[in-house]
């Protein structure tokens, strides 16, 4: 059994199985292929080259964490083609601000002194560098395909970051090597290489390779609105002056770039309101794109079918290759078929299963203590579609947590795990609730759901099944 490939399957939250529905709900994105069909992944064009970032770049994130911390809003302005950043940040909870001053790899953190008055200090950080325009040049990024980020169609590039580390402790392939990690960002997908912004980040990991200040250290970044500049621009020149302050030593005063306190239209704290954690519907079929810090880009059909404690996730690969895992009351079991795929003929493999490891809990995000961390409303900048959202944070055993996106009436929009060593993100695309089911989603191809399964960590069985019984 593939260690990575299965838990990227338990990881797919959804299931049930599609035959008909009463109503289809689509996310605010993008439904490229009707329900029951695996999403299309549009290839980028031939040699594309590699996204450049702009002279003068500023954008207000919304940053999530590794952990199960805060979010914050970070307002940046990055001068990229002189090596001078500044950005504020500020936590949507604690109301906690920071600001900072960045030249070439020097950090500078905004204080008031004690006459009141604004002015930067150096202080330690060996992990930031102000990133220049040709950031993601010759570091064996590429791009894996077209997406959709806030109904935005984007460019999905991948960049190593470095050997993986190990998955946290209790989790299956803790002890095992691994391969490559790597980091995501996806880009509009302009006409014109040089119109092309940033739109979402996905770190694999805190001590990442790309070292970008702030943005860097936060799992995932999402960023509405990017507005560009040249190196001639107002900005740039206050920027300009600020690096110019930095060289001749001592004390750096303000600078007359106000960031003030960032926000993103219809994103806080407070929009998380009375709202209460989802509970599966008794079916339900999901579908979406599945991007892994293993580096793959892969498309998912995922079926839930709690009268009967069953669940099927297949993933299907830009090869034609299909991991399909099957989850009963206690116990995952996975098969594959390599390229060319089930349907041009190839064999299937029977890789074994996982014992204590079942269909997901109706209630998981209960059980799991998840906590809401922000409102999204409903058309708005991050959130175009017409569902009210909420930004889960759960902690999902070891140094593990759950990041998810849901809609007030429980659908999901994303999801991904942060700490374990095999990160993966999800955009949902189409959601079936109360789905009729064909039983045949659920046979058993090639008599693999047998024999000995392997035992994994206890602390599954926060969100699982297990063999202590289903409850």
């Amino acid at each position: 059994m593939t260690p990575k490939s299965l838990r990227r399957a338990l990881l797919a939250i959804s299931a049930g199985v599609l035959i008909s529905s009463p109503a289809l709900s689509q996310s605010g994105g993008q439904a490229p292929m009707p329900p029951g069909a695996y999403p299309v992944i549009q290839q980028c064009a031939p040699n594309q080259p590699v996204p450049t970032l702009p002279d003068v770049w500023s954008t207000t994130a919304l940053l999530t964490p590794f952990d199960q911390s805060e979010l914050k809003f970070a307002k940046v302005i990055v001068g990229s083609a002189i090596n001078t950043m500044l950005a504020t940040t500020i936590g949507l909870e604690s109301g906690t601000r920071d600001q900072f001053l960045i030249v070439e790899d020097k950090t500078y953190r905004g204080i008031t002194d004690q006459n009141g008055n604004p002015q930067y200090v150096p202080i330690w950080q060996d992990n930031w560098l102000v990133p220049p325009t040709n950031l993601f040049y010759g570091k064996g990024c590429s791009c894996e395909g077209i997406s959709y980020v806030s109904g935005v169609e984007a460019e999905a590039w991948k960049c190593p970051s470095g050997a993986a580390q190990p998955a946290a402790a209790g989790h299956r392939g803790a002890a095992q090597g691994k391969a490559t990690e790597y980091d995501w960002f996806w880009f509009t997908a302009a006409a014109s290489p040089a119109e092309r912004v940033p739109l979402r980040f996905l770190m694999s990991r805190p001590d990442n390779d790309q070292k970008l200040p702030v943005l860097g250290d936060a799992a995932l970044v999402n960023m509405p609105e990017v507005t560009t500049a040249t190196g001639s621009s107002a900005e740039a020149q206050e920027l300009g002056k600020l690096a110019e302050a930095a060289a001749s030593g001592g004390v750096i005063p303000d600078s007359q770039l106000r960031l003030g306190d960032p926000s993103i239209p219809g994103v806080s704290f407070a929009g998380c309101g009375s709202f209460t954690l989802p509970t599966w519907p008794q079916t339900a079929y999901s579908d979406g794109a599945l991007f892994a810090v293993g580096g793959s880009y892969t498309s998912m059909l995922i079926y839930y079918d709690y009268p009967n404690l069953r669940e099927v996730s297949k993933i299907r690969g830009q090869d034609g290759s299909v991991n399909d895992t099957r989850l009963t009351s206690d116990t995952t079991w996975e098969i594959f078929w390599p390229s060319p795929g089930p349907d041009q003929g190839a064999p299937v493999q029977c890789q074994g299963g996982l014992k204590n490891v079942g269909i997901w809990h109706p209630n998981w995000p209960t059980r799991d203590a998840c906590a809401c961390r922000a409102g999204i409303a409903a058309n708005s900048p991050l959130n175009p579609s017409g569902d009210d959202l909420n930004a889960l944070s759960c902690f999902f055993g070891g140094s593990a947590y759950i990041q998810s996106w849901y809609s007030t009436a429980g659908r999901p929009h994303l999801f991904y795990e942060t700490n374990a060593g095999d990160l993966d993100l999800i955009d949902y695309y189409n959601w079936i609730p109360n789905a009729q089911i064909d039983p045949s989603v659920f046979d058993d191809p090639g008599q693999c759901m047998q024999g000995q399964s392997d035992i994994v960590a206890p602390f599954c069985a926060d969100c699982h099944g297990g063999e202590i019984g289903w409850n």
